[in-house]
């Protein structure tokens, strides 16, 4: 019985963390499982291996040289996801392909099948490996049928021994299969085991006798017998192996040299095995076979499972050379092989989704409408959810419609971040078909996510997509479907309206346009699902309830057919809507999202390849954005019509900024009416090197300089209150003075500034000596300053004036983590902005969302603090960010423009105002102790939105959130992003300092 238990939900992650812990030389625990802790060779073929946790040392007990160079592990007896066998063979494979081995059970074959399918659409070679030894579990002329148990150990070791001798992928899986083929295994078992946290063992035997056939997943074998002596266990166990001795010695020339694996189970230790032993090795050598290399050791258990099994693998000369090959893992050690150096990589990297590389126009197009199609299929099958439901639940367990419903919504979303990326077809299926599989769980999912995956793999991320090439797709979604299900038509199973659907399809594209050739698919669809009620179910779990199924359709065969009706095209050219009711709703949805994504300065297509397409919004004459002509005046403030900072008449919005001749500009304010208006501000060109005035908080990308010094022309006597913006333009720069007169041109050169901002927030870990400690490692590694990036701390308030002091006017500056939005006055416990500013602050830090839960902080005084920084000169770092329950309904980007609207609404550009305002973006779901790493796409939904309505205002926009040294490199490619805000990844020098030197390698990278 397992009785060490915690949480029984984090048992398998907990041993992970464990076994990770035990042997920090040999692995590094992922996402997902196990790898070496040694890099993969170049050009090396990587095995991973995986399955279920609770049969160590299976899987991730052989990971490292000479055996397995990854192993992914799944929860209690279930398998990995396809996603933890991504994360795992990413960050094993280096250059020479992967082969993924694990036994052969359904959930295996499965997700095995789908993490093969998504990997080789991101461009990686992949072959598969099912082990297939247990004789109890099929009969001897249909091998395939047969699971896989301790068989394992044999193949999957020769199989890894074959990529470490540097054979090719071909040869590797060759060598595998061959080992297959040659092995066979028979288990017993004389007590169930029992799952963490629960109370009853998952089978029983009756004391005195034994069940033969056992599997390694708590299954009680095909039969019980009286329980006899040692020796007659070791007969039995002989004669049921040797009992296919000629095909098994066929497959590798009749053979007589085996390898032999008697292996416990978890409750049968040792000494007993070794009983066993005595009289196997007896028979065995009276049969005329000779043993090699025999193990007699406990390597695929079944948690505590009172058993054993026997398990001979027929060698020839290569099998037997590879089998005697030197290994080195934690729980199996042959021979020696020298250390290899230890692996340096970014790790968390293999987690995450290979970054977009934009699709050709026509792809990009394409994949815009596949996720509004996705959007189509969501709706569908959300209002036949409890339909689908009742279907299932009469030869299943009623989850097919919510389990549908989970997969679509998850692939919607994951579709519409890759458009937003610039994604072509394929990066958009492959994308929405992981999130499918993830979500959905379950056969249906991993189905429909092999089905998306492989149908974006025929469609690829270029060149326009005619209806030939989309029949093509669609047969090779039916083919993984066929291919990793293992369900011909005639199963009652999904293949049986697939097949029709593109068969039909493709035949009347011949005769009819592509519209009708759909339809006529669509329609044959519906025909072939109703006709599966007239077939017994058999496959799946339904087939244990056989013909009681008869009179009921197959709830996957009625769900395709839904979901091709409703996409149907209409003579309109929008879906059918007596076919599909919430088609129109659908549309009218996704055109009131797109206009208000547009309305935010986001387009969903086209002009993404450099990050979100920012629309010209300048009004008259140069349009092109940011490109005003030296002499052209520009309003103090406001823009036309309305309050100052409103767009038009009564609506809110960024202040407008226009052209106007040189005389006769006027603005209206509000209710003051027009009034003659004096230009403020005129445009100066100037080139040659510009260097800030010391102390002057410089900007980053996308911003301007405030500058008081020079090198060439002399201009020492511009004060630095006269300047507001220093922002690069070609190989120079364009200074903007405020004043009456015009600035000349003067030889300043190109401009140097920094790029990105990046810092950290002490919240309550330090006390003020270890914040001052901090503070003079971090003055004396980055005394001169960090090239193309600003640093910043923000300690607690008790060291501040100290942590100012060390940093003094250097590079590095000092925030404070809070601030009041009064001057003085009787606030017990607050710190008032200009109290801030006296203990050496230059940046106030407001808003965050732990502000807003724990100490009722909303919108309006946020706004109040805000303005009371500016008041003093500080510079305002606005915290914004969405809870789970909002990113999961999909309304994250309106939800942070609008809590940066609240807070910054109103407020003039130039210095003073948002000129001098940083803002962050903080997920609530991805900070804290417990938040989750966030992937690229989200945070470039958010901040492309965040970009284009603010990027160009504001000093810069950061991103914090479970930040690490191992994301961060990826987070600063965000399109959007220019700076991090990190919490505990920094809170050690050591981490501030790799991510100041990631913030370094990027500005130099990016210019």
């Amino acid at each position: 019985m397992t009785l060490l238990v915690n949480d029984p939900a984090d048992f398998a992650a907990e041993a992970l963390a464990g076994f990770g812990a035990a042997h920090p030389d040999e692995v590094r625990v992922i996402h997902g499982g196990a790898v070496r802790a040694s890099a993969t060779p170049h050009g090396q073929v990587a095995t991973v291996l995986g399955g279920g946790t609770g049969h160590y040392p299976a899987f991730a007990g052989w990971v490292g040289p000479g055996f397995a160079h990854g192993a992914a592990c799944g929860n209690i007896f279930s398998s990995p996801s396809a996603s933890q066998i991504c994360s795992v063979a990413r960050a094993a494979e280096n250059g020479g392909g992967v082969v993924l081995g694990f036994g052969n059970y359904a959930g295996d074959v499965l997700h095995f099948g789908q993490a093969a399918e998504q990997l080789r659409a991101e461009g990686m070679d992949v072959r598969v490996l099912a082990v297939t030894d247990d004789v109890a579990s099929g009969p001897a002329d249909e091998t395939a049928l047969r699971r896989g148990i301790a068989g394992d150990l044999t193949v999957l070791k020769i199989l890894g021994a074959a990529a470490e001798a540097g054979l090719g992928i071909a040869e590797v899986h060759r060598a595998g299969a061959r080992a297959n083929a040659a092995t066979r295994s028979l288990g017993l078992a004389f007590d169930g085991c029992t799952l963490p946290g629960a109370d009853r063992p998952l089978f029983t035997v009756d004391a005195g006798r034994m069940g033969v056939g056992l599997g390694i997943h708590g299954e009680p074998g095909i039969e019980q017998r009286p329980l006899p002596t040692a020796d007659e266990v070791a007969d039995l166990l002989v004669d049921g192996v040797l009992a296919e001795r000629g095909a098994a010695a066929g497959a590798v020339g009749g053979s007589e040299r085996v390898a032999l694996i008697l292996n416990g189970l978890g409750a049968t230790k040792y000494e007993e095995l070794y009983v066993v032993h005595r009289r196997v090795s007896e028979r065995l050598a009276a049969e005329g076979l000779t043993v090699v290399a025999p193990v007699v050791d406990e390597q695929i258990t079944s948690l505590g499972m009172a058993g054993l099994s026997l398990t001979l693998t027929f060698l020839d000369p290569e099998l037997e050379r590879l089998w005697r090959a030197p290994a080195v893992t934690p729980a199996f050690r042959r021979g020696h092989l020298p250390p290899r150096p230890a692996r340096t990589d970014d790790l968390a990297a293999a987690r995450r989704t290979p970054p977009v590389t934009p699709g050709d126009a026509p792809s990009r197009a394409l994949g815009a409408l596949i996720a509004q199609a996705l959007g189509t299929v969501r709706d569908t099958v959300a209002t036949h959810e409890h339909e689908l439901g009742a279907i299932d639940a009469v030869a299943g367990d009623g989850d097919h419609g919510i389990g549908m419903r989970r997969g679509a919504e998850a692939a919607v979303g994951a579709a519409e971040r890759a458009v937003v990326l610039g994604a072509g077809a394929r990066t958009v299926l492959t994308r929405a078909g992981a999130a499918w599989s993830e979500s959905a769980g379950g056969t249906s999912g991993a189905l429909w996510g092999a089905a998306l995956t492989a149908l974006g793999s025929a469609l690829g991320d270029n060149g326009r997509v005619g209806p030939e090439r989309a029949v093509t797709g669609a047969r090779a979604a039916a083919d993984a479907v066929v291919r990793l299900g293992g369900a011909s038509p005639g199963d009652k199973t999904l293949v049986d309206a697939a097949l029709p659907f593109v068969d039909r399809w493709a035949s009347a594209l011949g005769d009819a346009g592509p519209d009708a050739a759909w339809a006529e698919g669509a329609a044959a669809a519906r025909r072939a699902a109703d006709a599966t009620a007239s077939i017994p179910a058999r496959l799946g779990r339904a087939r244990a309830h056989g013909d009681n199924s008869l009179g009921t359709p197959d709830a996957g065969a009625v769900s395709f057919s839904l979901i091709v009706t409703a996409l149907t095209p209409s003579s309109s050219g929008t879906h059918t809507p007596d076919t599909h009711p919430t088609s129109k709703r659908r549309t009218t949805d996704a055109d009131a999202r797109r206009r208000r994504l547009r309305h935010r300065g986001l387009r969903l297509q086209g002009g993404l390849q450099g990050g979100p397409h920012i629309p010209h919004r300048s009004g008259g004459g140069d349009r092109r954005r940011g490109r005003l002509r030296p002499g052209h005046r520009l309003p103090a403030r406001g823009g036309r019509g309305g309050t100052p900072g409103r767009r038009g008449p009564g609506r809110p919005g960024r202040a407008r900024v226009r052209h106007r001749p040189r005389r006769g500009h006027r603005r209206q304010q509000g209710a003051r009416g027009a009034r003659r208006h004096r230009p403020r501000l005129v445009l100066g060109r100037t080139v040659g090197p510009v260097q800030r005035r010391p102390g002057a908080l410089p900007r980053p990308a996308g911003g301007r300089d405030r500058t008081g010094s020079q090198t060439g022309a002399r201009v020492a006597d511009l004060q630095l209150r006269h300047v507001l913006a220093l922002r690069r333009e070609g190989g120079g720069a364009v200074l903007l003075r405020a004043g009456r007169g015009v600035v000349r041109e003067r030889s300043l050169g190109p401009v140097s500034r920094p790029e990105l901002w990046i810092g950290t927030s002490f919240k309550m870990t330090k006390t003020r000596v270890q914040a001052v400690a901090y503070a003079r490692r971090l003055l004396a590694e980055v005394g001169a300053g960090v090239p193309g990036v600003t640093a910043f701390v923000i300690p607690p308030a008790t060291a501040l004036a100290e942590v100012s002091a060390v940093l003094g006017a250097g590079p590095v500056l000092t925030g404070v983590q809070n601030a009041h939005w009064e001057d003085e006055g009787a606030w017990t416990g607050e710190l008032s902005v200009p109290q801030a500013a006296d203990a050496g602050a230059r940046i106030v830090e407001i808003g965050h969302s732990e502000r807003r839960a724990h100490f009722g902080e909303t919108d309006a005084t946020v706004r109040r603090k805000v303005r009371a920084a500016l008041r003093h000169g500080l510079t305002p770092l606005v915290c914004c960010g969405e809870s789970a329950e909002v990113l999961a309904r999909g309304g994250s980007v309106d939800h942070v423009l609008g809590q940066v609207e609240s807070a910054l609404g109103g407020l003039p550009s130039g210095p003073g105002g948002l000129e001098e305002v940083l803002v962050a973006y903080e997920p609530i779901w991805a900070i804290g102790e417990h938040g989750r790493e966030p992937r690229p796409e989200e945070v470039a939904a958010v901040h492309g939105a965040l970009a284009a309505e603010w990027g160009d205002r504001v000093r810069a926009v950061l991103y914090g959130g479970s930040v690490t040294t191992g994301n961060a490199a990826d987070l600063l490619r965000v399109p959007g992003v220019g700076g991090l805000f990190v919490g505990r990844s920094a809170w050690e020098i050591e981490g501030y300092l790799d991510l100041l030197a990631t913030g370094r390698r990027h500005a130099d990278a990016t210019g």
